[in-house]
């Protein structure tokens, strides 16, 4: 992998996990050629294939800066879990239900709760080729999707949203009636054409709600 392709993934995980949250001017180039120990020419082409994917945006005179959203679905960004229950005064809980590997796919089972009551099951599965260091991470005391957010770059979401039957986890490990219904999330992530993750995210219908906000410019 060329230097710039290493630091192309490396500021899309920035941007990806808010530690540049849209409309953040980004450091200059010689700042982040300093930091990378590259080349200027080295960051420009980097930033330039951002800015060509529309994760970042230059403006005469105002830098480079993390862009807007530019359409509708791109608003449904990837959310910290914790974060949406802390954020809201909530008690934010984890526990791991089973975790296991095959066939290069290593699947998760774990629940998050709020205020000690079931809120979201995440059901995932991680290619291990796509993503090697998933092999070591230690989701007893780390959420895949906070883990996920933390360390890898993604540059393509596809992302379901419906009402649906609970399945057998559901009713177990929500507290759920059978015909009782979930909101369902379903997600993949991919950098690239590579394949990282699927994530079904089921949730109490009683309990959970989506609020997205657009910017225009």
């Amino acid at each position: 992998m060329h230097k710039y392709e290493k630091i192309r993934m490396e500021l899309t995980r920035r941007i990806n996990s808010q530690t540049w949250p849209v409309g953040t001017s980004i450091p200059h180039e010689d700042e982040l050629a300093a930091e990378f120990g590259v080349a200027r020419g080295t960051i420009r082409q980097a930033l330039s294939s951002l800015v060509e994917a529309g994760f970042l945006e230059k403006k005469r005179r105002a830098g480079t800066r993390v862009a807007y959203p530019k359409d509708h679905a791109s608003t449904l960004r990837i959310a910290l879990v914790r974060d949406q229950i802390e954020q809201g005064g909530h008690a934010y809980a984890y526990q791991l239900l089973d975790d296991k590997v095959r066939d290069g796919v290593r699947h998760v089972l774990c629940l998050h709760a709020r205020d000690r009551r079931p809120y979201q099951l995440e059901d995932r599965r991680i290619s291990l080729d796509g993503i090697p260091s998933a092999k070591q991470a230690d989701f007893a005391t780390i959420s895949p999707n906070e883990w996920l957010l933390q360390q890898q770059p993604y540059s393509r979401v596809e992302t379901e949203l419906s009402a649906a039957t609970p399945n057998t986890h559901d009713v177990k490990y929500l507290d759920l009636k059978p015909d009782e219904p979930v909101f369902l999330v379903t997600r993949e992530t991919y950098l690239d054409a590579i394949w990282l993750t699927r994530a079904r995210l089921s949730h109490p219908a009683s309990v959970y709600s989506i609020r997205m906000d657009s910017a225009f410019q």
